[in-house]
């Protein structure tokens, strides 16, 4: 079995197809349902020392990413994962197997339905039918089960969530994030999929659009259009409230606990995954879209007793995020120069002098420091996105990164004065040693 079956640079990585990244090849996993076992966990802390540079990213997929892998490499790399059970049969079946699963799955008290079955047979339909290897490399599922943490308002292309219906436990549709516009049933959920697959591909002949993403073919003829294509029902569905929520720390479940921990920015250590995975011990660790790590599934005893040794080892600054007030969590950051080919100034340092500067409360990103305009860390909108440029940033407010900047030329000075500025327009005051940083 070959790493290097198509490799591009620029491309949508995975296992067999790497990505050329500045800092060497990208080389990306899709854990089946977001999950591996602990053992796994640390077999690729191992493998990302021996074959890169010992960084892990967790990306918004609940991807990891192996960073810093030499070409002369690859194929023994991939073998080893191939061991692991972490490889799939084919490149293509592998580009298109993104399916974003509820976190808690299977272990969730509160989630109308069991969707671990769903996921898995999604994940197997898209990895075999040649039909689907058809669709973007970045078309992305999801499957929620009404739980506790939701994955519904993730960016996707098409999105299932359980609901209550008339009759039975019933999944509604969103396209490319939208409005509820159709339903089906539990059994419904993979056939159905396809069928929007092949509405999709089709709908985007007749109108000459290049298949990208759902939401350019939503703008163009709508998603009840679509809908109609793939013949799939109307929604006969409740809508429910989806609370915000942050899988960090530890969560009691009724019978069932979990252990959460983050990444500071989804950047990972092979020694710190290592470290993590050996005071889990057993059991699976999933990496959720929120670039967290979450053991689920735990009783009252294990769950603290995995606490207990990761905050002995990670509650300083340099470690995990243990705690969910940690202002790092309301900052996105992509790795930056010179790991990525396209940055030109090194975000992750300034990302992380910026969001200690942060002061106020609350929830959702805040800030999101990118290395170019393409935005990979955070493709939805931010109060405050920068945007790097040979060293000195661009100001988008209230938008994305590709959007046209606000103020442009800005230096780390400045961006923290503006920041002093629009804390104390909300009422918080500057602390001092923002006001040192910034003056």
């Amino acid at each position: 079995m070959s790493g290097l079956g198509g490799m591009r640079v620029g491309w949508c990585p995975g296992a067999l197809r790497p990505m050329m990244a500045g800092d060497g090849l990208l080389v990306r996993l899709k854990p089946r349902a977001a999950g591996l076992s602990a053992s796994q966990c640390l077999a690729v802390a191992d493998l990302s020392r021996r074959f890169g540079n010992g960084i892990i990213n967790i990306t918004g997929r609940g991807n990891l990413q192996l960073r810093g892998v030499q070409q002369a490499g690859v194929d023994q790399l991939v073998s080893c994962l191939d061991a692991l059970k972490l490889v799939d049969a084919t490149p293509d079946g592998e580009a298109v197997r993104n399916v974003i699963a509820s976190p808690l799955a299977g272990h969730d008290p509160d989630a109308l339905v069991d969707i671990r079955a769903i996921v898995t047979a999604l994940e197997d339909r898209l990895a075999a039918d040649p039909a689907l290897w058809r669709l973007p490399p970045k078309f992305t599922w999801s499957v929620d089960d009404g739980g506790f943490f939701s994955v519904a308002d993730r960016p996707v292309d098409v999105g299932f969530e359980a609901m209550v219906g008339p009759d039975e436990v019933r999944f509604a549709i969103r396209l490319d994030g939208g409005d509820v516009v159709g339903s089906c049933s539990a059994d419904a959920v993979v056939p159905t999929a396809q069928a929007l697959a092949a509405a999709f591909l089709e709908l985007c002949a007749v109108f000459q659009l290049e298949p990208h993403r759902m939401r350019d073919l939503v703008a163009r003829c709508g998603a009840r259009r679509i809908l109609a294509h793939a013949g799939v029902s109307g929604a006969d569905v409740l809508t429910r409230e989806r609370p915000e929520r942050l899988p960090i720390g530890v969560g009691r479940r009724v019978a069932s606990s979990w252990v959460g921990v983050a990444p500071p920015f989804g950047r990972l250590e092979a020694g710190g995954l290592a470290a993590f995975a050996s005071a889990v011990a057993s059991g699976t660790i999933r990496a959720t879209p929120w670039r967290t790590l979450l053991v689920p599934g735990l009783d009252e005893a294990e769950a603290d007793r995995i606490w207990a040794s990761v905050e002995g080892q990670f509650g300083g600054a340099s470690g995990l995020i243990v705690d969910p007030s940690d202002p790092r969590l309301r900052v996105a950051a992509c790795s930056g120069a010179p790991a990525c080919l396209r940055a030109t100034t090194p975000v992750q340092e300034d990302a992380g002098i910026l969001a200690a500067a942060l002061i106020m409360p609350g929830s959702g990103t805040l800030l999101h420091v990118s290395g170019c305009a393409k935005g990979c860390a955070h493709p939805e909108v931010a109060a405050m996105t920068l945007v790097g440029r040979e060293g000195v940033y661009d100001l988008v407010r209230d938008g994305k990164a590709g959007d046209r900047p606000d103020t442009q030329g800005l230096t780390r000075g400045d961006i923290l004065a503006i920041m002093v500025d629009r804390a104390q327009s909300v009422g918080y005051a500057a602390s001092s040693r923002l006001r040192e940083q910034a003056f």
